[in-house]
This record gives structure tokens, sequence and C-alpha cells, in this order.
């Protein structure tokens, strides 16, 4: 009787220790007209990803937020009809993408110097809403 109540404890414990985790790390919020939206928070950095592949191409989409608060994203395309090795999937043709989008735009001749993201929502499309710093030089 000792033994089982022990055991029963325990696992118990071990139940609610792993439910309490799986709450502390939830980071998306289902939305009323369904979609997701993760509201970035203090737990970052973090990154996801998302795999997609059609007929005669796929992509790995890897997006995040790093520590400073700063969108980023990488797209990895995957031609998978052009291998070098017969039924070696590691063969076919690959290309990444890397790119800074903010460092890209530029308004009245003035970079900007810092993104905070606020939202990231998916619903077929990524919308990510940020909030930019303008350079004052």
């Amino acid at each position: 009787m000792n033994k089982s109540f022990f055991l029963s404890i325990v696992f118990l414990y071990s139940f609610l220790s792993a439910s309490v985790q799986c709450l502390a790390q939830n980071r998306w919020k289902l939305d009323d007209n369904g979609s997701i939206t993760w509201k970035i928070d203090n737990r970052i950095p973090h990154d996801d990803h998302i795999e997609m592949s059609g007929k005669k191409v796929s992509v790995v989409l890897r997006y995040g937020v790093n520590d400073q608060g700063a969108f980023t994203l990488s797209r990895t395309v995957v031609w998978p009809m052009l291998r070098r090795i017969p039924n070696v999937t590691q063969a076919s043709l690959m290309r990444i993408f890397n790119s800074d989008l903010i460092n890209l735009l530029i308004i009245n001749g003035k970079p900007f110097t810092a993104e905070k993201v606020n939202t990231i929502t998916l619903n077929g499309l990524m919308t990510v809403s940020s909030t930019l710093t303008l350079t004052n030089k």
C-alpha cells in the first residue's frame, strides 16, 4: 500500500510538472478568425519553421525573433527533381535565401537602426507587426 501510494505521488508530480511546463511554453494563441498569433514577450530569442512541398519544389521557411527583438527569416528552397544521385534526397539542388528585410528599407535617406517585433500571425499568410526606429543622422 505504501509503495503504490508513493508511485502514485511520483506519477502525479511528473504529470503536473510536464503540464505546467507545456503551458509555460505556449507562445501561440488561437484567434477568432481561425488564425494563430504569437505575441512577442520576454521569452526571446525563439524561432520556428514551416515546411511546404509541391510537385516540383519544397521550401523550409525558418523565422523567429532574435535576442534584440528583431525579425529573422531564412528560406531553404529544394528542387527534388534536380538530383545528382537518384533516390538520395540530400543530393537535390538546394538554395538558402537569407534576407534582412529591414536593412533594405530607407526613409528620407535614413536607414532603420532597430526593430522590435510585436506579433507574428499565421493564417495562410505570415503577417509580422513591428515597431521600427529611424536613425537621427
